[in-house]
């Protein structure tokens, strides 16, 4: 018999090693999206989602007019405000949009007095940083950390400080999208009048990874400086593209969900601001389901996310009733 046809053991290790691999995936996937979301549950993220998004709503137009003049310093306010604008059209709809819009440009007009102009700003800036604390605290809660008591006054400074820090860094992120996008675009629209083809293809594509890359960006930012946490840049990394791309995903679904419910007839005049509430509620949620992941991302790789100098480990209390734990 001619060897060449002869089966050998080796052939029957290697496929049991791949039937074990595959099995040992599975389980450790489904431990892992288990734990994920026994934690999403048990740290009562659609309160803090509640919470957030009633801060955010009340933050949203101060927060884009400091990151409407921070970007308009570098790119111009035109440019700044139509790209913006048309942005919030799309995930908003045009009643939410024009009203934001209506919002920012009676921010702007803070009055003739001196007086008025400072108490304007002053207010602009606390409210604008109020939602970054929020989600501080938030995100310490999920990561099991609680910052040490210090000086009311002090930390309370240093909370809104850090949380301004974020609105600035805001601008900054918008002008860089602005600019990255012009610049992606001219290359597009070169290579549509050589290959008509492949222009919109390439330009929904660019469009999708620039967001996504950016979305990322903002993510890993949040997680890595805003909490009273330390952790890895791996594992930063790897939550903040799991949340960029679930934040993708969430962004089409809830796109869809306003689109085809009519609040404005439902509510009356508050119909854009319940529709600016339910966006930031669901975009919440996803938030601290990435925070999840990010946490119990780094237990698994064997580096847990520990709390700095300026705060301590939460440990949280496991109570089982009727074997179950709760």
């Amino acid at each position: 018999m001619d060897g060449s046809n002869t089966i050998g053991p080796n052939c029957f290790v290697t496929r049991n090693q791949r039937l074990v691999a595959r099995k040992n995936f599975f389980q450790r996937t489904l431990s892992f999206t288990k734990e994920l979301f026994n934690n999403y549950g048990g740290d009562d993220a659609f309160t803090l989602g509640a919470a957030l998004a009633y801060y955010t709503v009340f933050s949203f137009a101060p927060l884009l007019v400091v990151a409407i003049a921070v970007a308009s310093y570098f790119v111009g306010e035109k440019a700044v405000t139509g790209r913006l604008y048309g942005e919030l059209e799309g995930l908003l709809g045009p009643d939410a949009a024009s009203t934001l819009q209506e919002i920012v440009s009676n921010a702007y007009s803070t009055g003739d007095s001196v007086l008025a102009t400072v108490i304007g700003v002053a207010t602009l800036l606390f409210t604008a940083s109020t939602v970054f604390a929020t989600l501080k605290m938030s995100l310490n809660k999920i990561w099991e950390i609680e910052a040490r008591p210090t000086n009311n006054i002090i930390g309370f400074l240093l909370t809104r400080l850090l949380s301004f820090s974020f609105v600035i860094g805001l601008g900054f992120l918008l002008m860089i999208t602005l600019i990255v996008n012009t610049l992606v675009i001219g290359f597009i629209d070169q290579l549509a009048s050589m290959l008509p083809a492949l222009g919109p293809a390439v330009l929904a594509s660019a469009t999708w990874l620039i967001g996504t890359a950016v979305t990322a960006v903002i993510f890993a930012l949040l997680f890595r400086y805003l909490p009273d946490a330390r952790a890895r840049w791996k594992d930063i990394w790897a939550g903040a593209i799991f949340t960029a791309l679930l934040f993708g995903l969430g962004r089409y679904l809830i796109g869809l969900y306003i689109g085809n419910s009519n609040f404005s007839s439902t509510y009356g005049a508050a119909g854009a601001l319940v529709t600016l509430l339910v966006w930031t509620y669901y975009n919440s949620l996803i938030l601290f389901l990435g925070a999840e992941f990010t946490f119990v991302w780094a237990e698994r790789r064997g580096f847990p996310i520990r709390p700095n100098k300026h705060a301590v480990r939460v440990i949280k209390e496991v109570r089982k009733v009727d074997g179950i734990k709760v």
